[in-house]
């Protein structure tokens, strides 16, 4: 049997590059993105690099997320490799922010914790010892008077200290969890504060900003996500991978 991997936001951006990254190792991959168009878009892409189906459903929405859960539990029932890589990127000053602004990053990380919950459900009840890596960010530890960002650090907090916990929790049923922490990777993640065709030319403003010289690249990510994903990390867990430029160092030292 092919070994599945789902991915959460994998319709685009950072899952989108891992989805097409199991593939060639020759999993089969299961993606869940917010939009129907962008899913089906990104199976036509998909497909053609291997076996690949898809799911929709918004993780900040009750309803839809407890549809998603359903599904897992019935249908998805054997799983490997689980991906969250839900991105919304909404930076706003604290004295700015709203109640709305704080309910919908919040809902995001409660649709992700019970969808969580079910992965890791299904893979103690099939015995499979499967591993998980959550799409975090510097932001979380890190953060800049130029791009102030609370509500969306205190999420990213959220998932990588969930990331911890989990790790230690179910390391005896041979579960690891892990996390990666990018700094600025091209996505449409950033269409929240940039038009989407002035997207590439604004985004290489930030450049000087990565001491490696640029900023990342989806398929960046993807590489390390699928580096801790694999058998080749099999002594890690629990750890959130800056995966940044040098972006936190540069900051810290």
């Amino acid at each position: 049997m092919k070994k599945t991997a789902l991915l959460l936001g994998g319709s685009s951006g950072i899952g989108l590059a891992t989805a097409k990254l199991l593939l060639s190792k020759g999993y089969r991959v299961v993606i869940i993105g917010r939009r129907e168009e962008t899913v089906q878009d990104s199976l036509a892409i998909l497909k053609k690099l291997g076996e690949a189906s898809g799911y929709v459903a918004d993780v900040s929405d009750k309803k839809s997320t407890e549809r998603l859960i359903d599904i897992i539990k019935k249908d998805v029932l054997h799983i490997d490799f689980f991906v969250n890589s839900v991105g919304v990127f909404n930076p706003k000053p604290f004295l700015d922010h709203t109640s709305d602004d704080y309910d919908y990053n919040l809902n995001i990380n409660k649709g992700v914790f019970f969808i969580l919950q079910q992965v890791i459900r299904n893979m103690v009840d099939n015995s499979i010892k499967g591993s998980i890596v959550n799409v975090g960010s510097i932001w979380a530890n890190f953060s800049t008077p130029s791009l102030p960002a609370p509500a969306y650090a205190m999420k990213h907090a959220g998932i990588h200290a969930l990331t911890k916990h989990l790790a230690v929790e179910f390391a005896p049923k041979g579960i690891r969890i892990n996390a990666v922490a990018p700094a600025t990777v091209e996505t449409d993640v950033y269409t929240s504060i940039l038009p989407k065709e002035q997207l590439h030319e604004s985004l290489q403003s930030f450049n000087a900003f990565h001491p490696i010289g640029r900023i990342g690249q989806p398929e960046d990510i993807a590489t390390a996500i699928g580096f801790l994903l694999s058998a080749e990390a099999g002594w890690i867990t629990g750890q959130v991978l800056n995966v940044d430029g040098g972006v936190t160092v540069s900051r810290s030292s």
